[in-house]
């Protein structure tokens, strides 16, 4: 299956290189190329909706981040890839809160970000190192309440943790010695009981003090 790539983003230059990076993989193209959010808004409504939304935040008009929420309802079935040059803390958890999928920056090489494309249509949460650094010392902060406590298994914790850090289910599996079907099983307890669909809900919930 060719993943449809939409990308909003500002920067001209920027943008086409992305958009031939993307382009020449056989795994995926590029449905389409908006500079600002009203423009891409307009276009989804009346054309194919993407597999994947590569959003700049730092946007012209209509900021990338608040822009999140009405992306969620207008394209449900779609990931949103955040792409940008901040590393703030404050707007890497809104738009995780938000129902971003993944968390990438522009300083990332090609091959990460075009690897976080894959892996973002796979369920994964891509994060650059930087990213999923502010989400683990954030999960660090938060000590599971004690109703959560109950809930959440020791090592769902850690699987939660692994994950929150930007590793990959693979990844976990290897780094507790558990096969990828265990790990699998554990992530689907863990939404069950958080009452989430995906990561970025848990990390929300972290956010909000949902573990604290």
């Amino acid at each position: 299956m060719t993943l449809r790539v939409a990308i909003i983003e500002d920067h001209i230059e920027y943008r086409s290189i992305l958009r031939e990076e993307i382009d020449a993989q056989e795994d995926m193209a590029c449905s389409g190329v908006y500079g600002a959010v009203p423009g891409a808004m307009d276009a989804f409504k009346q054309a194919s909706k993407p597999d994947i939304l590569v959003l700049d935040l730092g946007l012209p008009k209509v900021d990338g981040l608040s822009a999140i929420g009405d992306f969620r309802v207008l394209l449900p079935q779609a990931k949103i890839l955040i792409l940008t040059i901040s590393d703030e803390r404050a707007r890497v958890l809104q738009a995780l809160a938000m129902g971003a999928h993944g968390y990438l920056l522009k300083t990332d090489p090609i091959e990460r970000i075009l690897r976080g494309i894959r892996n973002i249509a796979c369920g994964e949460v891509p994060m650059s190192p930087a990213i999923a650094k502010i989400t683990l010392e954030t999960f660090r902060r938060f000590v599971p309440r004690d109703d959560v406590a109950e809930n959440l298994s020791e090592r769902e914790i850690e699987v939660l943790r692994a994950l929150a850090e930007g590793k990959s289910r693979k990844q976990v599996a290897d780094l507790l010695s558990l096969s990828t079907h265990t790990v699998n099983n554990h992530v689907r307890h863990i939404y069950e009981k958080l009452q989430v669909h995906n990561l970025s809900s848990a990390l929300k919930k972290l956010s909000e003090g949902g573990l604290t």
